[in-house]
């Protein structure tokens, strides 16, 4: 899923049939996902004016880089509801030079992994992988799947040679030279709030409820009187949590005379204190691998939610450069304290 301004939503779902001699009496399911930031879409489709492209062939790349030895030795059957992600990946070939490094890359992985794929075509509507890459887990959750790690490789590992790639596939001592595949960071999403049957709402280990009954919260409300409209608030949002705009330098008046208040609530050092240590608490989160969904009440329309996330996303980034940046001194022999 990719939509100009926002966080762009990738996601896989994977189906192993019932394998009584394998020990497996039943079908199973699992799936991974994750938000990306512009810097994966730099990296892949510099200057491009829509991306879509090479983010359906990171989606058809990543269930591999994920859950590999799951994978190793199988014919799979993949089921992708993009005609030309299906013709370059039965090529192997792209004349685009970034579509053109994923596909061979992953030619070489799977080569080493020992992997046979046929791929077919499915209609947008019937991909189920479609949901988990806007936010939505419902069907999942009925389905049982179980959600995995979603393993997209380290920029550097992009850039290793071929023969690296296959040594990974095969699962050759990473320790031993060979290019190791991490994920880079947790993943954050995006949902709409559920309910369960006594109508209460209900939250799964990785929500985030981000409503205005808690620190992150939007803390301009939608007044359709003022004209205080969605897309306004949620560019007021955005100034607020990806440029970490103080909510009292927040423009009260648009250029179109449109009037945006604010709720009494958000504003404050004491509001500020807590709106920023959620942050810090969700970036750690997911710096540390966790996979974690904001959920709120306008998704899937455009939400404030996704400046949150952008944000978490942000000082998770400098959480993880943080720690590695302490490792390597202390590998040094060096003692280094990091303040924010």
């Amino acid at each position: 899923m990719y939509e100009e301004g926002e966080l762009s939503g990738v996601a896989w779902v994977a189906e192993f049939p019932a394998e009584p001699a394998r020990g497996q009496a039943e079908v199973r399911r699992c799936y991974g996902y994750d938000m990306l930031g512009d810097d994966v879409i730099e990296k892949f489709a510099p200057g491009k004016r829509q991306y879509i492209g090479q983010l359906e062939l990171l989606a058809a790349i990543t269930p591999y880089t994920s859950i590999r030895d799951e994978l190793k030795g199988r014919r799979v059957i993949h089921w992708i509801d993009n005609k030309s992600a299906i013709a370059a990946l039965v090529k192997g070939y792209s004349a685009a030079p970034d579509s053109a490094q994923l596909l061979q890359f992953f030619a070489a992985f799977r080569l080493g992994a020992g992997i046979s794929i046929w791929f077919e075509w499915a209609p947008s509507k019937a991909n189920i992988a479609d949901f988990p890459s806007r936010g939505d887990f419902d069907l999942l959750t009925q389905l049982g799947a179980e959600e995995r790690p979603f393993i997209l490789p380290t920029f550097a590992a992009w850039d290793e040679p071929f023969a690296k790639w296959a040594d990974w596939g095969e699962g050759q001592d990473e320790n031993a030279g060979r290019v190791s595949l991490p994920p880079r960071l947790g993943s954050i999403g995006i949902g709409h709030v559920q309910h369960n049957l006594s109508g209460k709402v209900s939250l799964r280990d990785q929500d985030v409820l981000v409503d205005r009954s808690t620190p992150l919260g939007n803390p301009f409300p939608i007044d359709l009187l003022t004209g205080a409209s969605q897309p306004l608030v949620c560019d007021a949002c955005a100034e607020v949590f990806i440029n970490e705009t103080a909510i009292e330098e927040i423009s009260t008046k648009s250029s179109s005379g449109s009037q945006l208040g604010t709720a009494a609530e958000f504003l404050g050092a004491d509001a500020h204190r807590a709106r920023w240590s959620a942050i810090d608490v969700l970036a750690t989160r997911v710096a540390g691998g966790e996979c974690i969904r904001l959920v709120c009440w306008c998704a899937p329309r455009r939400c404030y939610a996704s400046s949150v996330a952008a944000c978490v996303r942000n000082r998770a980034r400098e959480v993880l450069a943080g720690a590695g940046e302490r490792s390597g001194r202390q590998s040094e022999g060096q003692s280094v304290e990091r303040g924010r």
